[in-house]
């Protein structure tokens, strides 16, 4: 899976001038041992390797809700985080919020309710 979207990612970065490049890039991931850390190491190993940023750090966090709230106060360069999360981050007009954008899809996330 993290191929797959640093396939989608990786060309557009890339795609930047020399100039362009930020020295150093962080990834708000999420708790130790869980799937968002795992993805944004990946994701920061990727793109340090294929030269995006010179230097590209995953960031160890409580989830969805802290990463994005690094991500609008510059403490993270891209954040992993639910859909809901981030709609809901827009949603109440939080104005620190306007201009987020989903970069790609990681994979589906299904919800069940259980009744009885």
């Amino acid at each position: 899976m993290a191929a797959g979207l640093s396939g989608l990612l990786l060309p557009a970065l890339s795609a930047c001038t020399p100039t362009d490049r930020p020295g150093a890039v962080t990834v708000a991931g999420g708790e130790p041992g869980g799937f968002y850390l795992e993805f944004a190491e990946l994701l920061a190993a990727s793109l340090q390797r294929h030269g995006v940023a010179g230097q590209a750090t995953a960031l160890t966090t409580g989830g969805s809700l802290d990463n994005l709230e690094y991500l609008l106060t510059g403490k993270a360069t891209f954040a992993v985080a639910l859909a809901d999360s981030a709609a809901q981050r827009t949603a109440v007009g939080d104005a620190t919020a306007v201009g987020l954008s989903a970069v790609g899809k990681v994979y589906e996330n299904y919800v069940h309710c259980v009744i009885r």
